[in-house]
Formats: structure tokens, C-alpha cells, sequence
């Protein structure tokens, strides 16, 4: 089952089964290792997992937020039918 939890900026997709699972990782992924988890990851029923996390900024933002962390703003490609923006930012 799929949620989606939204904030005035922000959303939030989990998962939530209602039934126990096991996963089985082939490969793990270098996060698992440093959490010292296994290759097997057991779930208990209705336990959530957060599948996606969205920030939503204006456009002026980001070009604030890049120069906070040392980048600029080189680029910027905004969807005219959805609310996303693709952003290429340059290290200053």
C-alpha cells in the first residue's frame, strides 16, 4: 500500500504491507553495510518504508541554496505541465 504524506514544501511516499516480509538484497548496497545489516531484511507487518522524499522550492531558491554550498546556478529546465525543475549546478 502507497501513502503519500505531504507538508506545505514537501512529500513524503511510504510503503506499508500488511503481511510480514523478507527481502533478499544480491547485492548490497555500501548503506546496508554500514548499518551492519545482512543480505536479508525482515519487515513486520505494517511497518512503513519511505520509498521517495520531495522538496518543493521556487525557482529563485535554489539559485540561494546552491550558493550557500558553494555552487551557481549554471542551468535551470522547468516543466511548463508539472511543478519539477531539473537544476545543473557548477562548483564555484
Amino acid at each position: 500500500m502507497a501513502q503519500e504524506q505531504n507538508a506545505p514544501a514537501r512529500s513524503a511516499f511510504v510503503l506499508r504491507d500488511e503481511m510480514p516480509r523478507s527481502f533478499h538484497f544480491r547485492r548490497l548496497v555500501a548503506s546496508l553495510k554500514k548499518a551492519g545489516l545482512g543480505q536479508i531484511v525482515d519487515f513486520v507487518p505494517n511497518e512503513t518504508i519511505c520509498t521517495e522524499a520531495c522538496h518543493k522550492f521556487r525557482p529563485e531558491q535554489i539559485c540561494e541554496i546552491a550558493r550557500t554550498a558553494g555552487y551557481r546556478l549554471e542551468a535551470q529546465w522547468i516543466d511548463a505541465e508539472w511543478p519539477f525543475a531539473e537544476n545543473l549546478l557548477v562548483v564555484t
